[in-house]
């Protein structure tokens, strides 16, 4: 009986310090995975300004009665510009992005040059006040760099101005006119909300007649018809930032 007391004690012990023991036993430890990587998106809603410079010809037509008399004149405008943009992107099988952007600059462009009417000593002025331009856009990104192109529709606010020296007169002729633009440019993602860019633009707005009430009788020239055709084409360099705004799309998180 005593024999089987000690026996049973010890199984009893053992037992109570098998726990104990288990727990000094070195546990394997799970393998640690670094964590996924973030993955630049350029999808989303942005906002952003702008400044630079544009630089353009101006050449105009025009006629006595009856196209007896053709003169041509052509000067060149420059300035600078500033404004604001609002554009939407979406990027898709990794490494293209599609979207649309809206443009809105004030300007202080001008340029004149001397021009004569049946050997009157003129000069011939134009003063843009704003342009403006709506377009598509197209690129190419490898992540944090993103080169596009881009075109649409274009605007502009003009001002034309006939100056007489002698008798001292002017008359004046304002218009906005509808053109077409193309371009191109490149962006940095600086911060995950936070881009600029720099790019290059180029309008064309054909030939439109511009009517100049009283031209003849103003200018004390007989037979001078008013209106006066006028070829225009401007170039823009844009330096810009733009803030994207974060839609929940992006950054987006690369899957193992």
């Amino acid at each position: 009986m005593k024999k089987f007391s000690r026996v049973s004690s010890a199984i009893a012990a053992l037992m109570i310090a098998a726990p104990a023991g288990a727990a000094d036993l070195p546990v394997k430890s799970r393998p640690m995975y670094p964590p996924p990587p973030v993955v630049f998106s350029w999808t989303g809603l942005y906002i952003g300004a702008h400044v630079g410079g544009a630089w353009g010809t101006k050449e105009w037509t025009n006629t006595l009665n009856g196209a007896q008399f053709v003169d041509d004149w052509q000067h060149n405008i420059n300035g600078y510009l500033g404004g604001l943009q609002v554009g939407v992107n979406y990027q898709f099988a990794k490494y293209f992005v599609i979207g649309g952007e809206a443009q809105f600059s004030w300007a202080n462009l001008d340029g004149k040059n001397h021009c004569s009417i049946v050997g009157r000593d003129l000069n011939c002025s134009t003063k843009s006040d704003w342009l403006t331009t709506a377009a598509l856009r197209f690129g190419f990104t490898n992540g944090d760099w993103l080169a596009y192109i881009k075109g649409g529709a274009a605007w502009v606010s003009d001002e034309h101005t006939f100056n007489q020296f002698a008798p001292n007169a002017s008359i004046s002729a304002s218009n906005t006119r509808l053109g077409w633009m193309v371009g191109t440019g490149i962006e940095y993602a600086i911060t995950r909300n936070w881009s600029a860019k720099i790019e290059y633009n180029y309008l064309d707005f054909g030939t439109e007649t511009i009517r100049f009430p009283d031209l003849a009788s103003v200018l004390l020239i007989q037979n001078l018809s008013d209106e006066v055709s006028i070829r225009q084409r401007i170039h823009l360099v844009k330096a810009g930032i733009n803030y994207r705004f974060d839609l929940g799309k992006y950054p987006v998180v690369a899957r193992y």
